[in-house]
């Protein structure tokens, strides 16, 4: 992940060359920072309210605890939400989000209890969905996008504005950076938007405050502003404050506590605010994980159908780890789903069958002449 910083305009303000830290020297702390923040692995927990036009924090809509492992191409992104309108019945219910190696990413669903146990002994509340952009042909989701999923408590893993924070930077055609008493402040304009960071040199350099403004024709992971919202918005700002920081055992930093809010600015000129207050309970850089802690903790039951994002004809089900390719009957091949792309396994399986059958009916008209 290599900066361009070859193509990027960047300025400093006039400050005494001895407190003036190397422009590109910031970018390289920031980058470095983000970049070990890849390796952390977090449980945090957050909520979200509505705020009125004076500020004032409405009921809570949605309350989660969200825990974030991480090996190598591998994660699991686990979330456990308490959902419901206020005042009425509130559903907690937990999805988990599994990345496979190969980029397939398969989404688990299940009801919980209202001590978040799952609430077993019924298949009604489970649902298991597979993305795979070789099987379907797209693909909602991959390891960027994947993230998009925590909305705005996104940020508690530097994605902002449904964009990883070093999207703004990398795509920049031009940053600006103001050194400042216990840091500096950096300005990065971008197909993603304009986004200002103040980093903290004592953490890290890692943002202590972030803001970034987005109009319709701006980008996300996932598609322009425009199209996420439905065409519906004129702008969009995204605002976030470090309350509190917090290091591990050798002193690398992450924050402990974080506060953002998103103002929506529709076309029709009304304006709403959402707050996200998070809370990191647990943070450990480079955990040692094996591929079994990356598995999802609901259960379903084996042989459970799976469903293939783009491709729902295809026959897939629940190992009891992974989604797998249901072995296909005579009937499902005469009618063509040989035909059609499963997974390698599964088209193997497939072309192995078929020539059994020939070889057999070959050896049955041997057998009768």
């Amino acid at each position: 992940m290599a900066l361009g910083l070859g193509f990027l305009v960047i300025t400093a303000k006039a400050f005494s060359q001895e407190d003036v830290p190397e422009d590109d020297a910031v970018i390289r702390h920031l980058r470095d920072a983000l970049i070990r923040y890849d390796n952390l692995d977090l449980i945090a927990s957050y909520q979200i309210r509505q705020l009125d036009v004076g500020g004032n924090a409405g009921p809570i809509l949605e309350d989660v605890i969200v825990s974030v492992k991480r090996l190598g191409s591998r994660a699991l992104i686990s979330n456990k939400s308490r959902l419901g309108q206020p005042g009425g019945d509130v559903r907690p219910i937990q999805m988990d989000l599994v990345v496979y190696g190969e980029g397939d990413i398969v989404t688990c669903q299940a009801a919980l209890d209202t001590s978040l146990r799952q609430i077993t002994g019924t298949t009604d509340d489970l649902g298991i969905l597979l993305y795979s952009k070789w099987l379907a042909g797209k693909q909602r989701f991959d390891r960027k996008s994947v993230y998009n999923n925590l909305n705005d408590a996104g940020a508690v893993l530097w994605v902002i504005g449904y964009a990883p924070l070093l999207d703004y930077i990398e795509e920049a055609s031009e940053v600006d950076i103001i050194p400042t008493d216990d840091g500096a402040k950096l300005i990065a304009t971008s197909e993603y938007g304009v986004l200002t960071l103040s980093l903290s040199k004592a953490h890290d350099w890692l943002p202590k405050s972030f803001q970034v403004v987005k109009n319709p024709e701006h980008k996300t992971v996932g598609g322009l502003v425009g199209e996420v919202f439905k065409g519906e918005v004129k702008s969009v700002t995204w605002t976030g404050e470090v309350k509190d920081f917090i290091a591990d055992d050798v002193g690398r930093w992450a924050p402990k506590s974080l506060l953002v809010q998103r103002r929506t600015v529709r076309n029709s000129g009304t304006a709403n605010i959402l707050e996200t207050d998070i809370t990191l309970d647990q943070v450990k850089y480079d955990p040692p994980l094996t591929e079994a802690d990356l598995t999802t903790d609901i259960v379903t039951p084996v042989g459970f159908r799976v469903t293939v994002d783009g491709a729902e004809h295809l026959p897939y089900e629940w190992d009891g780890e992974n989604a797998v390719p249901r072995t296909a009957s005579l009937g499902e091949i005469a009618s063509g789903v040989k035909n059609r792309v499963w997974s390698r396994g599964g088209l193997i399986g497939i072309n192995l069958l078929f020539l059994t059958i020939v070889m057999y009916l070959l050896w049955k008209r041997q057998a009768t002449a």
